[in-house]
């Protein structure tokens, strides 16, 4: 039914090996100034920890010490380290494939871009900390270094804590070329639950998602084109499903930003 941890992991070493996939070519690694400012698309909104990513060999070459208050991790556990490891202990597991998948996408949308002046990649997902806390992050990163291919080897970037912006939501990635805004693409829900097991059919979780939005029996009917016994049938299968009420799984799926 659902992606067990193991699979998701296959996915996600999965998007990084083509993202590897000129590895043997010559080593086009690059050495600047880490001081240098950023572009202006990338925004300072809170706090964030600078890093330099090296797609083609597989690793982060570099990560500024913010990178503790944001995840727990020290940026000695991340630099040089296996970055699926890294992804898989920070990204929420309802977020994991998506976000994997849509960081592999940017990467094409990139390739189509390769010869502007600035390209931004922007990619909002949520975490869970060394501690187990959870947070909003943005991650935004631009090419520094392309293959001869047009695939962007090396990316320096930032990833910033926007937790007190926004809490929850599915992961949203948007790219922004020479100052206009080129490609958004919203993660589906629908794929974050198969990636979660979560147990509800599709119909069930817009049962939830109406009850959370204050619509009655007969307003629920209405909306997904059915009989009012139908709706009874689908609260009556929520709850024998998760063995707890109505509330407790609408609480779930609102925290896991699903409804």
């Amino acid at each position: 039914m659902g992606y067990k941890k193991e699979s998701i992991k296959n996915i996600i070493s999965s998007a990084i090996l083509n993202a590897n996939h000129t590895k043997d070519s010559k080593d086009g690694t690059l050495t600047f100034d880490l001081s240098m400012n950023l572009p202006e698309e990338f925004y300072p909104i809170g706090t964030s920890a600078r890093f330099i990513y090296d797609i083609g060999n597989g690793y982060f070459t570099y990560f500024d010490e913010a990178i503790k208050e944001i995840t727990g991790y020290h940026n000695n556990e991340i630099v040089f380290g296996d970055p699926v490891d890294f992804i898989f202990k920070i990204v929420i597991d309802e977020h994991l494939v998506v976000v994997s998948e849509l960081t592999e996408e940017s990467f094409q949308v990139c390739k189509n871009h390769r010869k502007a002046e600035i390209i931004s990649l922007n990619l909002e997902y949520n975490i869970k900390t060394k501690t187990g806390e959870k947070k909003r992050i943005l991650s935004q990163y631009s090419p520094v270094h392309f293959e001869e291919d047009g695939f962007p080897k090396i990316n320096k970037g930032r990833m910033v804590d926007i937790t007190h912006l926004k809490k929850d939501g599915v992961p949203l990635l948007y790219i922004i070329v020479d100052n206009k805004m080129v490609f958004t693409k919203q993660g589906n829900p629908k794929q974050m639950m198969k990636s979660n097991n979560i147990i509800f059919s599709n119909k069930e979780v817009e049962v939830l998602r109406l009850i959370s939005e204050g619509y009655t029996i007969k307003e629920m009917a209405s909306q997904l084109n059915c009989s009012i016994a139908t709706i009874y049938t689908h609260r009556k299968n929520i709850r024998l499903k998760s063995n707890t009420d109505i509330n407790k799984s609408m609480s779930d799926l609102k925290e896991r930003g699903i409804i």
